[in-house]
């Protein structure tokens, strides 16, 4: 945009922050960037979980101890409230897709090399995956917000995004339902993408929030049945009511 067109739009419509709508020109304040609430150790050495600071946590939550996880690992951004959760819904019920980037370039501090808490993702992810919408869903939104993220995201890694799943059957929203129900509404929603190349690849599956992780966990089923080297897990943000307690 020519540089004088920019300028008379800024006059008639200053730019604010999206999340907190004080004047400014960045799409997410710093006042705003500096609330969020890092999910950091110690938590879960293979899904993330956090766990509370103050107990004597192990280095596996019980899920992943009972349970053969079908991921390596998975990690997340930051707990799903406040400031970050805000973010994510202007994004994904208002439309703004200029929150995408700012998401994407955020959670290259998940990675080994940069992330600051020690326990990051393998930063070798040959490519991003982001968790697909069903068509009706896609049509009705215009745009899936994980594979605005995940876009930005392969940017700054310098790996491709592409869409190695599709979603082949229209599901209930999981706001709501009870984790065993979460599970049971995702199974068999999800299938390899018609040519999509996944057999000994290192993956990232990304998506915007992980609540109970079944979405997550049935898209790495499915790339990991299809012959995938390993699956990794990526949320921008994390659902979780307080740290759990682990002996």
């Amino acid at each position: 945009m020519h540089w004088l067109c920019r300028a008379v739009l800024d006059l008639l419509f200053p730019p604010r922050c999206l999340v907190c709508r004080e004047f400014g020109p960045q799409v997410i304040c710093e006042t705003c960037r500096e609330a969020i609430r890092r999910i950091t150790p110690p938590q879960c050495r293979i899904c993330g979980l956090p766990f509370d600071p103050e107990a004597k946590a192990g280095e596996t939550c019980a899920e992943c101890r009972a349970t053969r996880q079908p991921f390596a690992m998975g990690r997340a951004y930051g707990y799903y409230e406040g400031a970050l959760r805000e973010a994510i819904c202007r994004l994904k019920y208002d439309r703004r897709r200029a929150v995408g980037p700012t998401l994407g370039r955020a959670l290259a501090a998940c990675f080994e090399g940069t992330a600051d808490n020690g326990q990051g993702l393998p930063s070798d992810m040959e490519v991003i995956c982001p968790v697909p919408l069903h068509a009706y869903r896609l049509r009705e939104r215009g745009f899936n917000q994980s594979e605005v993220i995940a876009r930005h995201l392969a940017q700054v890694l310098g790996i491709a995004s592409e869409p190695l799943l599709v979603r082949t059957r229209f599901t209930a929203p999981q706001v709501g339902l009870p984790y065993r129900k979460r599970e049971e509404n995702v199974r068999g929603a999800f299938a390899l993408s018609p040519g999509a190349e996944v057999r000994g690849r290192r993956i990232l599956v990304l998506d915007d929030v992980w609540t109970t992780g079944a979405t997550l966990r049935e898209c790495a089923r499915v790339l990991r049945r299809a012959g995938a080297g390993a699956v990794f897990l990526l949320a921008v943000a994390r659902a979780v009511s307080r740290p759990i307690e682990e002996a």
